[in-house]
């Protein structure tokens, strides 16, 4: 298993704590480097809004993916619920067709897939 250093690096590189305080709500003193006191800290990105907060970079999903953003039936699911849909083709209110959706929607999914995989192995359920 990668060290935590190396998992909340991966996930500072990605962009997942900008636009967001990690600071609020750590207890003062406590030990970062214990995977249990990330866990309320991933809570509050599973709780923040998908598409309409600045969870992942600089920009807001919403502006970064538009043409997907578009097709989405439910434009204020927050980040648990979007990460953990394993068919997408059930949200949408038609699947992505090619060219810029089909583009911006695989972008989307692979950006997904890294920061399922950073918050599952920060919050101690992942590999």
């Amino acid at each position: 298993m990668e060290g935590l250093h190396a998992i909340t690096s991966k996930a500072v590189n990605i962009g997942m704590f900008k636009g967001a305080s990690i600071r609020e709500g750590v207890p003062v003193g406590c030990n970062m480097n214990r995977i249990d006191n990330w866990k309320c800290i991933v809570q509050k990105f599973a709780s923040k809004l998908f598409w309409d907060e600045k969870w992942c970079g600089d920009m807001l999903l919403k502006d970064r993916f538009p043409r997907v953003f578009a097709l989405e039936g439910d434009k204020n699911c927050n980040v648990a619920d979007c990460l953990n849909i394993s068919d997408w083709g059930s949200v949408f209110r038609r699947p992505p067709r090619g060219g810029v959706e089909a583009s911006q929607f695989e972008d989307l999914q692979s950006l997904i897939q890294e920061m399922s995989t950073s918050i599952s192995m920060m919050a101690g359920i992942g590999p």
